[in-house]
């Protein structure tokens, strides 16, 4: 377990909050995003990240890391979780062809966390590098998906904006509870390219209302 208790992620900002590795210092970050800033066209992450950012439903928020100023106000260090469990997990998930699952509960805190028509879109990405900015796994309220959906992606696709190139995958989410805690599980089966005839990899999200599976690109899981 990343944190070994039932966290409440307080909003440090109106865009939301980030939580760091506990091993990470804040005012180090910060200096790592003001250093990033000459290369941000070019440092083959941060234009996925811009396109996350572009493809949200109305109304729904985020912090963006890529604003300093911004980064330093929402990081919360007392959201801080345990590194060594997630590099465990990352080696694992590499040892195993790319296969993972990942499970949390989540629960609105009011209606602070309800969209403006009434919807909990709750919304997380998952970071590996912060400056630049580069998401393996995000969930949230994206245009492509009514309720929002989990996006998957692999640092070794995509170094630069390229059509031909299918550098993320999709997957639609179930509605999430307004009102109580509501179960998300996400898992890609990775292998499945190698040791089945398709040749497909497949993802699904899973909660307690609800299940989608998809077919998805085999990648390397960077």
């Amino acid at each position: 377990f990343a944190w070994t208790s039932i966290r409440r992620i307080e909003s440090r900002t109106s865009n939301g909050t980030v939580c760091m590795a506990s091993a990470l210092n804040k005012t180090e970050q910060v200096e790592a995003c003001r250093r990033n800033q000459p290369n941000l066209a070019t440092d083959g992450k941060t234009w996925q990240w811009k396109r996350d950012i572009a493809e949200r439903q109305d109304g729904a928020l985020r912090v963006n890391v890529t604003d300093c100023d911004e980064l330093l106000e929402a990081t919360d260090d007392y959201c801080s979780f345990d590194r060594e469990p997630v590099e465990r997990f990352t080696a694992d998930m590499k040892a195993n062809g790319g296969d993972f699952t990942l499970a949390f509960w989540v629960k609105p805190l009011g209606e602070i966390s309800l969209a403006p028509d009434g919807r909990f879109l709750p919304s997380v990405h998952f970071l590996s590098t912060v400056s630049p900015p580069f998401a393996n796994l995000a969930f949230g309220p994206f245009v492509s998906g009514g309720n929002g959906e989990a996006r998957m992606r692999s640092g070794c696709t995509g170094p630069a904006e390229d059509n031909s190139v299918v550098d993320s995958e999709e997957i639609e989410m179930s509605k999430a509870s307004t009102t109580d805690w509501t179960f998300i599980a996400i898992s890609k089966n990775n292998k499945l390219h190698t040791t089945q005839p398709s040749g497909t990899a497949r993802a699904s999200v899973a909660t307690n209302l609800g299940r989608f599976t998809e077919g998805q690109g085999a990648w390397d899981m960077c």
